[in-house]
């Protein structure tokens, strides 16, 4: 007898309760928004151009909350995200969208990026995401409604990834929930 199949259990195991998860999660309820909405600033490390870079950029700009600001950091002003950067900021004049250029000393370029960003923020609440995150109107509205809660001091919201393949929509799942 072939005991092959058993080398899949852990797998499928993860997924059965990764779909449970999500479960959980669309029986959940939404929370009320902040009462008195705490500044944002969104700290988004950028290296190079990605294909759906543009529609993410203005997803992160297009935001139904105040205040907040996009900083947006590169390693030096020579690379072609800058560009876009630029549309942004012109398509979207009257929201804070700004360029830091440079990199805190550090062993990862990314964290050495997301230092600088962090000197520069304005605000108390931080949302790290990467370039190629796209987001709906109502994202920072949503994330930072727990910390209306004085218990809760963190909150972490994973993405969620599009695919193209049955094993990607798979991995997908797993780490949408």
């Amino acid at each position: 007898m072939k005991i092959y199949w058993l080398f899949f259990l852990p797998a499928l195991s993860y997924q059965a309760l990764a779909c449970a998860a999500g479960v959980a999660q669309l029986l959940r309820r939404k929370r009320a928004p902040h009462p008195n909405p705490p500044g944002i600033s969104v700290l988004k490390p950028v290296r190079g151009l990605d294909h759906d870079m543009p529609a993410a950029f203005d997803s992160q700009a297009a935001q139904d909350y105040f205040p907040f600001e996009v900083l947006f950091g590169v390693q030096n002003r020579n690379d072609p995200a800058v560009s876009e950067i630029e549309r942004i900021q012109a398509a979207h004049p009257v929201r804070d969208i700004r360029i830091i250029i440079g990199a805190e000393p550090s062993l990862n370029r990314k964290v050495g990026i997301l230092r600088k960003l962090a000197r520069q923020a304005r605000y108390p609440i931080w949302v790290v995401n990467d370039s190629d995150i796209r987001v709906t109107p109502g994202y920072l509205e949503e994330i930072s409604a727990p910390l209306a809660d004085p218990s809760i001091g963190v909150v972490t919201c994973l993405y969620r990834p599009r695919s193209h393949s049955w094993p990607a929509a798979w991995e997908a799942l797993g780490i949408a929930t």
